[in-house]
């Protein structure tokens, strides 16, 4: 697992207290950006799994304390690794077109059936002949061969 934190020194501490549950190593640092768009905290964590990664951010801004910026990342990441899914919300709109075009079946997880990938799904049904099935409930996308 690593990440950054940007312009408050609590975020490591917090993000590497709140994440010990994990048992893996941490690695989170400082990144000074003296070109940064907000004065606020911000953190960015990596979790690195078998088979791929997963990213969650947090960012704050003028009088939101580190240590919330920093718990609202790590929470994030604890939903998703104690969930089933194989990528997060951000990502399973992206694969979609991609495994549209593969050969054969495809599917995956997502802990969050987003309004943007359910809108992706239903553009490429428009141009590729294939059936894209979204179960709500469980999170998982299936694309047919």
């Amino acid at each position: 697992m690593w990440g950054w934190y940007r312009n408050y020194p609590y975020i490591s501490p917090n993000a590497e207290k709140t994440l010990s549950f994990l048992n893996v190593p941490l690695d989170i640092r400082a990144e000074r950006d003296a070109q940064a768009l907000s004065a606020g905290a911000g953190v960015y964590l990596t979790a690195e799994y078998s088979n791929g990664r997963a990213g969650f951010s947090a960012s704050g801004e003028r009088g939101v304390p580190s240590e919330d910026v920093a718990e609202e990342a790590t929470f994030a990441l604890q939903v998703f690794d104690a969930g089933n899914a194989s990528v997060d919300k951000y990502l399973a709109d992206q694969l979609v077109l991609m495994l549209a075009l593969a050969e054969g079946e495809s599917q995956f997880i997502t802990p969050e059936v987003t309004q943007h990938l359910e809108t992706n799904c239903r553009v490429i049904r428009h141009f590729i002949d294939r059936a894209i099935h979204v179960d709500n409930a469980t999170g998982r996308v299936r694309i047919e061969g």
